[in-house]
């Protein structure tokens, strides 16, 4: 688990409030994060990809590529995907539409001019997936929906990570 999140406490409360070092979020379910948004930093992302990487178990050969968000077209990394969303707070399969444009979020954070373009880019993978409700509890729905995103802002979204 993670600094900031426990999704299982979140899932049955109506709001759902998020401690961390530096501030604290409140996410309901009419909003997608709060004005206090804490983007995810290097130790965020290295500590998730450990921890993913532990429970997943992929290929060894994968590690490199998926520290560089090079994923595979395969069940493996769209487990490994899910885990880091859910790590992360950016995915939530009750609202998996909304939850999943927090990818967005950590984006706009630090290229604020992109926010339309990068909510639009969004739209459009989520628009090629079904809408299928057993889909959103598998891992293959987010992992589509993720990589189809990381075509156009894999190095953009990279960066905001190790910034």
């Amino acid at each position: 688990m993670h600094p900031f999140t426990n999704n299982r406490q979140c899932k049955t409360h109506r709001y759902c409030i998020y401690s961390g070092v530096e501030t604290t979020l409140i996410i309901n379910e009419n909003t997608e994060l709060s004005e206090h948004y804490r983007p995810v930093g290097k130790s965020d992302y290295v500590s998730a990809h450990g921890e993913c990487f532990e429970k997943i178990k992929p290929e060894v050969e994968y590690s490199l590529s998926y520290l560089l968000m090079k994923f595979p077209r395969d069940e493996s990394s769209d487990c490994y995907i899910k885990c880091l969303m859910d790590y992360w707070n950016f995915y939530d399969p009750v609202i998996p539409h909304r939850s999943v444009k927090r990818l967005c979020k950590q984006l706009t954070f630090w290229y604020p001019n992109y926010v339309e373009e990068c909510n639009n880019s969004i739209e459009e993978c989520i628009s090629k997936y079904p809408d299928e409700d057993s889909l959103f509890e598998s891992c293959s729905w987010i992992g589509n929906v993720t990589k189809c995103f990381l075509k156009q802002y894999r190095k953009s979204l990279l960066l905001t990570f190790i910034i």
